[in-house]
């Protein structure tokens, strides 16, 4: 294991990427694999203290929004209009909290578990 070198890791990230029966995922936890197991060998004192792999995963995890699960522009701005005309009967506890998940939706779990009388 002394002898891995960066060239040895390259050839492994190459590997990888050109094996077409591993999907994306599989090749990012292999490599995530790789990178926690140098890190724990550079705590025994026959290692390198530098660990041959890259710290970032070549086979980064992207996240893409799907279209089809996100709420039309034109509906949320009908909710808004509901939520901002005082004249319906919309409890103002609800209007708050719309409020709330509208301004900090990565929030959303937390304000959706507030009890209503809070």
């Amino acid at each position: 294991m002394k002898n891995v070198n960066k060239k040895i890791m390259n050839s492994y990230e190459e590997y990888l990427r050109q094996d077409d029966t591993k999907s994306l995922k599989t090749c990012r936890e292999y490599y995530y694999g790789i990178i926690d197991f140098f890190a724990k060998m550079t705590e025994f004192p026959e290692f390198p203290d530098k660990s041959q792999v890259k710290r970032i995963n070549p086979f980064p995890h992207k996240t893409r929004k799907k279209a089809e699960k996100l709420i039309p522009l034109h509906i949320v701005k009908q909710f808004d209009r509901v939520m901002k005309d005082g004249s319906n009967c919309i409890p103002l506890e609800i209007r708050v909290m719309y409020w709330l998940m509208r301004s900090f939706p990565n929030r959303i779990t937390e304000v959706t578990s507030m009890n209503k009388q809070c």
